[in-house]
């Protein structure tokens, strides 16, 4: 009995021989494919209907064309948009029988599939007899006319939308209708035992909730203002619209080593185990800062350790290049800077603006600059500048560098003036520019009209009333991912016999 079933399971199993599915394979180098497969554009498949050798793009529902035309949509950046794909066979037929999983690309930044978010660039699109209908995103801004063209890819075979133009708007920011976030001085108001006027906030958001660290400066007995900021203070919010602030400094400019260095600007992040924060400092009187350190703690909320030695020192002797031969600010550090790159781009980015007086008769020339670093503590500056004056933006300042799937996305400050004497009168807007590498940047058209991406509250009621703000942190709107919208934080300038810096305020784009 048992060498009876033995031997019916043999040939049971001798009968089994299952066939190869249909456009599941890829076809061999010498373009050969298993069983009765026959090697059809890299795919093997039964029959030529079902394989994808170029795809067509159009707009949903859109009607045939006798002479087909080129078509141009505008969207704005994580804007989600529908789009239709037809597979096509050799002979330019539909192939209605195509039902696989196809690779979105696109000439100008990221395509990302879905209207969710956008974290790990979901840029798969799949088929059903041979056509695709789904909602997309362009995650970059293009100068129009300059347009983006959408690529679908399998097997080596590509299509692109070249009768389908998409022209990427960036974001436009909206100011919050709830005012400051954290409370203006208004007058001679104080901000815990150090501080008389506060602002310039960057932001982070940890595993605690967001946290705030911003500068503030003594006032004195006539609400003048001291040359050099004093110190650093922290506000926490579970929302990042309402911070409240702790009463006392986390950091001032006399606790490192007992000298008054002064503090000139601050950018933050948290990896998760310490709090970094970098700090323009050693300033002299004019206001110059020489170097950028950095400020670690295990909870940042004090307790910080100055690594010395400094990340970032100004160097007189490349006074002909100007790119570190003035004073320092501190503009974005990003550590982790680009993980969706072939490459992963350097471990670590520091961005600086530099500014010096080459005329004493002139005004300031200004560039935006970065640093690499392979270890997160030595940092080594590029050896030309990113962005320099053109002759709409006289004066460029404080740049935000934020990582959007492969697009890196600057903000910063800008200013057409010749005076720079008096910050309440700068009128200073927010600039944005972006880039593949971190390197070549390309600016946005808008900054030279208007107010670029943001501007100054032309409302003279409101509590930031005046002609300058500064911008100094943007962030994505949860925290981690920029397709959800951006958060703005800023602070106005207030004349109160002496500019000083007003608060800070919120801005979001979604």
């Amino acid at each position: 009995m048992r060498a009876a079933l033995l031997v019916a399971l043999v040939g049971l199993a001798a009968c089994y021989a299952p066939h190869a599915e249909s456009g599941a394979y890829l076809c061999a180098s010498d373009e050969t494919c298993p069983d009765d497969l026959t090697c059809v554009c890299g795919q093997c498949v039964s029959e030529p209907a079902e394989a994808a050798c170029t795809f067509s793009f159009a707009l949903p529902n859109a009607p045939v064309e006798a002479k087909p035309i080129v078509t141009t949509i505008t969207v704005a950046e994580h804007q989600p948009f529908q789009i239709a794909v037809q597979a096509l066979q050799e002979n330019g037929m539909p192939a209605t029988k195509f039902r696989g999983s196809v690779k979105l690309s696109a000439t100008w930044g990221d395509v990302c599939v879905g209207t969710e978010g956008c974290l790990g660039i979901h840029d798969r699109l799949q088929f059903k007899d041979g056509a695709a209908v789904a909602d997309l995103q362009l995650n970059r801004e293009t100068n129009a006319p300059t347009s983006a063209l959408l690529r679908a890819e399998i097997a080596g075979q590509v299509g692109t939308s070249d009768l389908l133009r998409i022209i990427v708007e960036g974001p436009s920011f909206v100011r919050d209708p709830g005012g400051a976030v954290v409370a203006p001085i208004k007058g001679a108001g104080r901000f815990g035992p150090l501080f008389g006027a506060v602002g310039f906030p960057t932001v982070v958001m940890t595993s605690g909730g967001w946290r705030m660290y911003l500068l503030g400066g003594l006032l004195g007995e006539d609400n003048k203002l001291a040359l050099q900021h004093r110190g650093i203070a922290v506000a926490t919010s579970t929302d990042g619209k309402t911070f409240t602030p702790l009463p006392d400094p986390v950091f001032d400019s006399y606790s490192a080593d007992g000298t008054n260095v002064g503090i000139g600007s601050v950018s933050a992040y948290d990896d998760g185990t310490l709090t970094h924060v970098y700090v323009a400092r050693d300033g002299n009187s004019l206001g110059t800062f020489k170097t950028i350190v950095e400020l670690t703690s295990p909870s940042g909320f004090g307790g910080f350790s100055l690594v010395k030695p400094a990340v970032l020192t100004s160097d007189s002797s490349n006074m002909p290049d100007c790119l570190l031969c003035g004073g320092l600010e501190v503009g974005g550090v990003i550590a982790n800077p680009a993980p969706g790159q072939p490459s992963g781009g350097p471990p670590a980015q520091l961005y600086f603006s530099s500014s010096t007086r080459l005329d004493p008769m002139k005004p300031p020339v200004t560039v935006i600059g970065r640093a690499v670093s392979k270890d997160g503590r030595t940092f080594v500056a590029d050896p030309a500048a990113l962005l320099a004056t053109v002759e709409s933006e006289t004066f460029i300042v404080s740049p935000i560098v934020v990582v959007d799937g492969t697009t890196y996305k600057m903000f910063y400050n800008y200013a057409k003036t010749t005076d720079l004497s008096n910050a309440c009168k700068a009128d200073a807007r927010v600039g944005y520019a972006t880039s593949s590498d971190g390197h070549f940047w390309v600016r946005s058209l808008r900054n030279g009209s208007g107010n670029g991406l943001f501007g100054a509250n032309p409302d003279s009621a409101s509590w930031e009333a005046g002609s300058n703000v500064s911008l100094t942190s943007v962030v994505p709107l949860d925290g981690r991912d920029p397709s959800k919208g951006w958060a703005l934080y800023y602070t106005p300038w207030m004349d109160i016999g002496v500019c000083v810096p007003n608060g800070v305020g919120r801005a979001t784009a979604k």
